[in-house]
């Protein structure tokens, strides 16, 4: 009758064996763990720095309105004497009227789920 061979079992050698230790300590340094990012928010980006971001700029549109109104009043009792006067007065009622505001439409195109976000 024939023998079957023994089972054999390879030895892992000693350098092996303390390397696949080390790496079973726990401390799972080749897993990384993302910190506790906040979620972005686009509130808290800032305006670029041009002077149509600038936060003062209804201030000074309030004020350039209130100069054009003191100039409209000034001219009143002048406007029929002289042509140039009456061309500013003329021109600052321009100024004053409340302009209609420009409808702007846009379109989003994009896959679904694609972050189409107005």
């Amino acid at each position: 009758m024939s023998q079957s061979p023994e089972p054999t079992t390879t030895k892992v050698s000693s350098a092996l064996e303390e390397t696949l230790d080390n790496d079973n300590d726990g401390d799972d340094d080749d897993i990384r763990s993302e910190p506790d990012d906040p979620v972005y928010d686009e509130s808290q980006e800032s305006f670029p720095a041009y002077p149509a971001f600038d936060p003062a700029i209804e201030a000074i549109r309030i004020r350039a309105e209130l100069l054009v109104t003191r100039l409209d009043n000034s001219l009143g009792p002048f406007a029929a004497v002289n042509k140039d006067l009456g061309n500013m007065k003329t021109k600052s009622a321009e100024v004053m009227k409340p302009k209609p505001s420009k409808r702007i439409r846009f379109g989003l195109l994009g896959g679904t789920g694609a972050g189409k976000v107005i």
